[in-house]
């Protein structure tokens, strides 16, 4: 049986790939891959059906691969604000209030984001919906390959991008950050810059993402921690 492949965009004529992680700017950046491989997206961006994949996990491993990663605190609570929603809310892909993608977690509309963390915090890793998977585990797909070669930060994705930009030599001009759910700015951490969060919640992450923490070298980024002292 063939082996099923992490969510990438594979560019043939650098032989290199982006793994993307959700809550971490993959809008943005699918929009430019998009721009840059002259591919007109019929549906979304989001469907990854819609651009250039690998033909093996042999091939995706032994090609340049690169992804961008966002602060623990900060992904989760963009994956909180986005997914959870009032229950009047209306849209095909929300079942009363709650994104499909992770509805059969139990999580539900209206649950305050301690309680969302208590759901993500008792799913492992291997059940997990990528939105709120340990980052690393979706990079190394369950350890069946490395770590890409290149890992930017949201926290500082325009300077980040440049640099990849350059690595692979893309043509498409870039503009800045468009991705207009995740990030904008220097810190990338619009949404969770602007909340409160308890020490118990900063805690609970640090335990449930340790690994995440660590492997990014967000151990010594205070920024959030300082926040909501």
């Amino acid at each position: 049986m063939k082996k099923k492949l992490p969510r990438h965009i594979f560019l043939q004529n650098n032989f290199s790939a982006y793994i993307d992680v959700p809550k971490a700017g993959c809008t943005g950046i699918r929009e430019y891959l998009a721009s840059e491989l002259s591919i007109t997206v019929s549906s979304s961006v989001h469907n990854i059906n819609e651009f250039p994949l690998a033909s093996s996990l042999q091939l995706l491993n032994e090609s340049f691969r690169f992804t961008f990663v966002r602060h623990p605190v900060s992904r989760l609570f963009s994956c909180y604000k986005e997914k959870i929603r009032d229950l009047k809310f209306n849209h095909p892909s929300y079942t009363d209030g709650v994104s499909n993608a992770i509805k059969r977690f139990g999580f539900y509309s209206g649950m305050s984001f301690s309680e969302f963390l208590d759901i993500c915090a008792d799913t492992p890793d291997h059940l997990a919906d990528n939105h709120f998977k340990s980052m690393h585990q979706i990079l190394t797909h369950n350890n069946s390959i490395e770590l890409p070669h290149f890992i930017g930060k949201i926290e500082n994705f325009n300077d980040d991008f440049i640099k990849i930009k350059n690595i692979l030599k893309f043509s498409t001009e870039y503009d800045g950050v468009s991705n207009k759910n995740s990030f904008s700015g220097k810190d990338g951490i619009i949404k969770a810059s602007h909340a409160k969060f308890k020490k118990s919640d900063i805690t609970k992450i640090k335990m449930r993402y340790a690994i995440d923490y660590e492997i990014f070298d967000y151990n010594n980024n205070k920024y959030l921690e300082e926040q909501n002292r």
